[in-house]
């Protein structure tokens, strides 16, 4: 079955981009992403186990659903508004997004600041024979570096202060910069500090933690964005991509080397592994019928928006906690326990978008829940072919964040992911001027 079902996705991908010429259409970055996912599980390599067929099914229902989703904003809603839309134009006022600079910068400092101070402790740390691998440790379980006898940061020793920087500050920015530089850096107007200040944020970052998500995230937007403003660019432009692309290969080629430098490691079967994994533990879950979950009916999916408010309500005395978002933190702690999905391979914590909106709304949330995501994206899509305004990019690229790691979860159940929409509410503001033509 599986096997037909990514013929005819291949056929689907093709034709549609015949039909669109855009390579950044949702459609086909959303669909086509899983069809080499799906193509790439189908093989079982590695001596990983093959996912039932009920798993496969989960997800093309889902993406039947995203496809409809799309058509349905375009040839149904998109059309019907066409008029209004028109004659909205007609009144010669244009909407437009201006970025709050002094508040960007403000914010840039505070991060480079933040950033550099976590980048020195982590030097120290190599320098006494602590491994890259146990750094990444500790910042996910800070509690744990002072058991071995590793201290925090100095301006950040309290680990409560530093989760809630983490979570609520510098993750939700860094996806913003990452989506930010991919399109600054093809913009006619870029900004060269902002850049330089950014890049350097990232490395930072990205030594601090030891993670790898935020450089592959940083490379395919940077190719999205290309597409995006490839009418406009020179051949310098082209040139400073094709540098950048190699630049964070071979980041993360080291990053991996370095965190697994106590075994002998394979790269390609660590990036299959990265890729496919979380249908193959998807489907492991699903068949141990995963604890006595609790439906919240669909609450759940949207955790991540919801907490910092009641966080907010907490720290101004009114303490209030609903139980789905104590359900939403267990549902992470479940999947975050080591599963087999192969001979000798252990996994954790990749699960899918998919299912988490399983286990909420069953069926019936995978056919609108997706169709639902495909309408934002191709709305907020719509608008970058109309105007290419840097907010409607910025934000475009964000949700293709979500799609791009959606073989991990569904991210708007992650704090840090949905606080970046956050953020980009208070960093545009728009604005209405009289069209001049």
């Amino acid at each position: 079955m599986i096997q037909i079902s990514i013929v005819l996705l291949f056929f689907f991908l093709l034709f549609f981009y015949l039909r669109d010429k855009q390579l950044y259409n949702p459609i086909f970055i959303f669909v086509g992403f899983w069809t080499l996912i799906l193509f790439l599980s189908s093989l079982n390599l590695f001596d990983m186990y093959a996912p039932s067929n009920f798993a496969y099914f989960i997800v093309l229902l889902s993406l039947v659903s995203f496809i409809l989703g799309v058509l349905i904003t375009r040839h149904v809603l998109y059309t019907s508004t066409f008029t209004f839309m028109k004659r909205k134009t007609q009144s010669k006022v244009v909407t437009s997004f201006r970025m709050n600079t002094r508040l960007f910068n403000f914010l840039l400092v505070l991060l480079l600041i933040y950033n550099i101070s976590n980048a020195i402790w982590v030097v120290s740390l190599l320098t006494k024979g602590y491994s890259l691998d146990l750094i990444r440790l500790f910042y996910f379980n800070p509690s744990y570096a002072s058991i071995i006898g590793a201290d925090l940061p100095t301006l950040f020793g309290n680990i409560r202060i530093l989760k809630f920087i983490e979570v609520y500050f510098n993750l939700p920015m860094q996806y913003i910069l990452t989506a930010y530089l991919s399109f600054n850096i093809f913009s006619k107007n870029r900004n060269n500090k902002h850049i330089f200040l950014i890049i350097l944020i990232i490395l930072t970052s990205t030594l601090y933690t030891g993670g790898r998500v935020i450089l592959y995230i940083l490379g395919v937007e940077l190719f999205i964005s290309l597409l995006i403003t490839r009418k406009t660019l020179r051949k310098r432009t082209v040139l400073i991509f094709a540098s950048g692309v190699i630049i964070i290969v071979t980041l993360l080629y080291l990053l991996s080397i370095y965190r697994n430098s106590a075994v002998e490691y394979n790269v390609l079967r660590s990036i299959y592994i990265y890729f496919t994994g979380g249908v193959t533990h998807m489907s492991i879950l699903l068949e141990n019928n995963l604890m006595d979950y609790n439906s919240n009916f669909g609450l759940n999916l949207i955790s991540g928006f919801v907490q910092p408010i009641f966080m907010v309500l907490e720290n101004i005395g009114i303490n209030i906690s609903p139980r789905f978002l104590a359900d939403s933190n267990n549902l992470l702690i479940y999947v975050s326990e080591t599963s087999q999905i192969g001979e000798n391979i252990s996994f954790n914590a990749f699960t899918t978008m998919f299912f988490a909106i399983y286990l909420e709304l069953g069926l019936i949330g995978l056919f609108f829940v997706p169709m639902v995501f495909g309408m934002i994206s191709y709305n907020i899509y719509s608008k970058i072919i109309r105007n290419k305004l840097e907010r409607d990019i910025v934000l475009y690229l964000l949700l293709i964040q979500g799609i791009i790691t959606s073989m991990i979860r569904w991210q708007f159940m992650i704090v840090s992911y949905a606080m970046a929409f956050y953020f980009i509410k208070i960093l545009y503001s728009k604005t209405h001027k009289k069209d001049q033509r």
